[in-house]
């Protein structure tokens, strides 16, 4: 920008230097929650707490400027973002992360419930009536702009393609030795098989807290006196090894499949599963129509945990309860991320959705959402529509982008306390869709909106201009192709703001020009039209922008790969693309480097 206004770099450099200039120096406040992709596990984090994390770890890489810490990033973290190019949402790699200090915070709210707080030299990204897909500054926004959004969020898990999950090994990397030596292994015949296998004197599986029970092996013994192929899936299903505790006779299967039945069940349990503090029993209560529900999860219990279940109804609440009294399906729930340690949490039940849930295979995350409609949801009657309701924000946030991850663009509502409830809750909506089977039908048509006014008129004006077609009325048109005529009249009704495009109107551009002879002089037009409705974003219109205070630092990342700068991740409340901060002149190692090599130039001239 410098070499094309006319400016020397060396010129640039005394401005910059001068105005303590930077550029898009952008953040989100410290409690935004983003999406991350870590060690092949998907994630949502406070974009604060875990930059604040990575600072600490690696405080001597750190490059401090201008009251902004920037810290270059080795790979292993990776967000979701869309090509600039291409306008196609992938997964890439963070390049540096950076923190600075507060700042003043604007909080931008969109329809379907979307909103992010950002600083007001922020970009959010939008689109302009000539098809242009550009940043804008939040202090630049104003209240009926269109932003992007994901429409979906693809990601394929292909480091962990694990079809079980091994409760043994999950358990010795997650728990601490108190808690892996109230844990029994059983039968009697493994720890013999063990014995003999490894050669151990039978004494030395005698724990501290079961010196009359010698026959009883745990799994902080387990982990002490054998190696981890001793454990593993094959021989655990041989000996149909068995997790419980002491005075437990229900003990749960130490090998549990990761199919769809199991992912319905943990979404039953996440919306109306209750863990007792006294005995940790499960308890599942349902109202008396949706009788099958319980039957269904108590028969998945049976069947894949290995726990037996015992359905009654609840005279004094009113409501039929699935009981399962384990201790042992505690800790695995526990271990799937389903359950919290009291403890250290101070509740039982967790508020967000686990992290292997949000990495699961679209087909998964289906049974898991359909579980949890059983759960806690509802359906409209009149027409399609899959309510799924919570008491906790940060629950139904996680939900939203569930349905992300399948495709599903989903509104958040805030309502208000009625009947007994102290607090507000959350619906999370899908119109039209089938809750059982999660197809949707029909697309809402606010999702289906671009908002490029001026892109479609421009081809005829183009096509007028080099004399293909002699005018732009109804009635020059009409001699050429009736059909030209009605794109025409769309065209001309979006240009003066009547209606505004959708993907379906706009396929029709795209179809009929790329079998026309005007596709050669209208090429690139109809390109951008069909990356537009190619795209995996969704335009929503901004409701309200206001001011928030902000006493905390605010934090971004730096999103480039070999060179391409894709610029943006997904941050905020439902998921917004954000764009990213691009750093100061003087930390930028190639504008630097030829910045120098021109300096030393005009020096010698």
């Amino acid at each position: 920008e410098a070499l094309q206004s006319g400016k020397t770099i060396v010129d640039f450099i005394k401005e910059s230097r001068r105005n303590n200039l930077s550029i898009d120096m952008a953040s989100l406040a410290w409690d935004q929650q983003v999406i991350i992709v870590e060690k092949g596990k998907m994630k949502r984090v406070r974009i604060g707490e875990f930059i604040d994390e990575k600072l600490r770890q690696s405080a001597g890489r750190i490059i401090n400027f201008n009251n902004s810490e920037y810290m270059k990033s080795d790979g292993s973290v990776l967000v979701p973002a869309f090509d600039p190019e291409t306008l196609q949402v992938g997964v890439y790699p963070v390049s540096a992360f950076i923190r600075h200090k507060p700042k003043k915070i604007y909080e931008v709210s969109l329809e379907f419930g979307r909103k992010v707080k950002v600083t007001g030299d922020h970009s959010l990204f939008t689109v302009t009536p000539a098809g242009d897909v550009r940043p804008i500054f939040v202090r630049d926004l104003k209240v009926g702009d269109y932003l992007a959004c994901p429409a979906k969020i693809p990601f394929e898990n292909n480091k962990n393609p694990e079809s079980e999950i091994n409760l043994v090994k999950e358990a010795i990397k997650f728990f601490d030795d108190e808690t892996l030596a109230k844990i029994y292994v059983r039968p009697d015949a493994f720890r013999r098989y063990l014995v003999d296998r490894y050669h151990l004197r039978d004494k030395k599986l005698i724990c501290k807290y079961e010196v009359d029970q010698r026959h009883r092996l745990t799994l902080l013994k387990l982990k002490k006196y054998f190696p981890e192929e001793a454990y593993s899936n094959e021989i655990l299903r041989k000996w149909k090894v068995k997790l419980g505790t002491c005075g437990s006779n229900n003990p749960v299967n130490s090998v549990i499949p990761l199919n769809e039945q199991l992912f319905w069940v943990l979404g039953l349990i996440l919306a109306d599963g209750n863990i007792t503090s006294s005995n940790h029993n499960l308890e599942i209560h349902c109202g008396d129509h949706e009788l099958h529900f319980l039957e269904k999860a108590k028969t998945i219990m049976d069947r894949f945990f290995g726990v037996r279940g015992h359905i009654y109804k609840d005279r004094r609440e009113r409501c039929s309860k699935l009981l399962v009294s384990s201790s042992g399906l505690y800790y695995a729930l526990r271990l799937l991320g389903v359950v919290e340690d009291r403890q250290k949490t101070g509740r039982l039940k967790i508020e967000h959705v686990p992290e292997m849930i949000l990495s699961a295979k679209e087909e998964h995350i289906k049974s898991f959402l359909a579980g949890y409609w059983a759960g806690d949801g509802t359906k409209s009657p009149s027409r399609l529509k899959m309510v799924l309701t919570t008491s906790c924000p940060s629950l139904a946030d996680d939900l939203c982008h569930l349905f992300l991850r399948i495709g599903i663009v989903a509104s958040i509502y805030k309502s208000k306390p009625c009947g007994l409830a102290h607090r507000p809750y959350y619906n999370v909506i899908v119109e039209y869709c089938d809750p059982q089977s999660l197809k949707v039908t029909k697309n809402r048509k606010r999702t289906q909106r671009v908002p490029c006014y001026d892109l479609p008129y421009t081809i005829f004006q183009k096509l007028r201009n080099m004399g293909l077609i002699k005018s732009l009325g109804l009635k020059g048109l009409r001699r050429v192709d009736s059909q030209l005529v009605r794109l025409w009249i769309n065209a001309y009704s979006w240009r003066l703001r009547r209606r505004t495009p959708t993907k379906p109107t706009l396929r029709r551009f795209v179809e009929y020009f790329e079998k026309s002879p005007f596709i050669g002089a209208v090429k690139e037009e109809v390109e951008k039209i069909k990356r537009l409705i190619e795209s995996n974003i969704v335009w929503l219109r901004v409701v309200s922008i206001k001011e928030v205070e902000n006493d905390k630092n605010v934090y971004d990342f730096e999103v480039e790969v070999q060179g391409k700068k894709i610029n943006n991740f997904i941050g905020g409340t439902g998921g917004l693309f954000c764009h990213n901060t691009q750093m100061p002149l003087e930390i930028l190692p190639n504008i630097r480097d030829e910045a120098t090599n021109v300096f030393f130039r005009n020096l010698a001239t």
